[in-house]
């Protein structure tokens, strides 16, 4: 989530490969999508996870989703 969150999309590609859960939830229920498309605005994180089937309406403990 740390790597979604500050753009780093060949750390996010790497964890993925070596078998990274992509949707994974931190302790308020937010997932790497839901924190990349909070922190940055760069569409291509949010396309990595997306191929790594990122579920992008899984919403955290406030329903809030990467889609809003």
């Amino acid at each position: 989530m740390f790597a979604a969150s500050f753009n780093q999309a060949p750390v996010v590609t790497a964890l993925l490969k070596a078998g990274a859960e992509v949707n994974q939830r931190d302790d308020q229920g937010g997932t790497a999508a839901y924190h990349a498309a909070a922190n940055n605005r760069n569409p291509g994180i949010i396309y990595v996870l997306a191929e790594a089937k990122a579920n992008l309406e899984m919403g955290d403990r406030d329903q809030r989703t990467p889609l809003m």
